[in-house]
């Protein structure tokens, strides 16, 4: 895909961000902190697939010393460009680029590396293939430092995807998805087999977000991980749900969690170089 093409995410812009407010979308933040956390203190970060600089300035308020941001969207770039303007403290230690990261890198984001950090937050969702994704992982070798580390929030890991994909059609399941704030719909199966076409539901006010991407199987994001020059073993991080307090600072109570487990949006991807 050429940078200069139009995006979904063109269309969508800032909006975008109101999804992360989503009882699951915090899920999904703390998660992630829980898993790069250990990884951070005084950290450069590469944040692929970027969106509006969201995570991008959480990192720094998590620990990072300085973050590059890459996204595919000039709309979504502008977006975290005008965020980390607003930002006194942070906005020297923040860059947003342009750019396609299933192609080589910008020159200009290669510059500032090597990387403590690779976060790919929502990022290797793009590919419908290994082949793609191995490419994706040869951007982020090739940014790592020798003792550096991929952090990526993916599709829900499932050891049995086709069963997975399935779970999600039936009327019941897709109420209870709409409940958690997250709707996933598995619109066809890839032609290669190696997974699946969905479409994604942000139940957001007042205007719902959608979004294509697909989920692949498992055992491609391994492939591809050590096919793109990550030597490391391939962590699937358990997702941890909330309890009563933490559930309050949701905004939900602890029994709204009942059936996450049996329908996870995400999983927490981590690879050393």
């Amino acid at each position: 895909m050429s940078d200069s093409a139009p995006t979904q995410y063109d269309l969508i812009g800032r909006a975008y961000e109101s999804m992360k407010k989503l009882p699951a979308a915090l899920l999904e933040r703390d998660n992630l902190r829980a898993a790069v956390t250990p990884y951070l203190h005084e950290a450069k970060v590469l944040d692929l697939a970027c969106g509006t600089g969201y995570y991008s300035r959480l990192l720094l308020d998590w620990g990072a010393s300085k973050i590059v941001g890459v996204d595919i969207s000039s709309t979504m770039v502008d977006a975290a460009l005008k965020s980390a303007e607003r930002d006194v403290i942070g906005r020297d230690k923040l860059s947003f680029h342009v750019g396609d990261a299933t192609n080589p890198l910008p020159k200009e984001v290669m510059a500032q590396g090597p990387f403590d950090i690779v976060l790919g937050a929502w990022f290797l969702n793009y590919a419908d293939n290994v082949e793609t994704m191995t490419a994706m992982f040869r951007n982020i070798s090739s940014a790592l430092k020798s003792d550096g580390v991929f952090v990526g929030i993916t599709p829900h890991p499932a050891s049995d995807l086709d069963s997975f994909a399935e779970l999600h059609g039936t009327a019941e399941e897709k109420a209870q998805m709409k409940h958690f704030g997250v709707s996933i719909e598995y619109v066809s199966a890839l032609e290669n087999g190696q997974g699946y076409n969905t479409r994604v539901t942000g139940h957001t006010q007042p205007t719902e977000i959608k979004f294509k991407n697909f989920h692949l199987r498992r055992e491609a994001y391994e492939r591809a991980a050590k096919e793109g020059g990550m030597n490391g073993k391939v962590e699937w991080r358990a997702i941890v749900l909330p309890d009563n307090e933490r559930s309050r600072d949701y905004g939900v109570g602890s029994e709204y969690w009942e059936g996450y487990e049996r329908r996870p949006h995400f999983g927490i991807m981590v690879v050393a170089r």
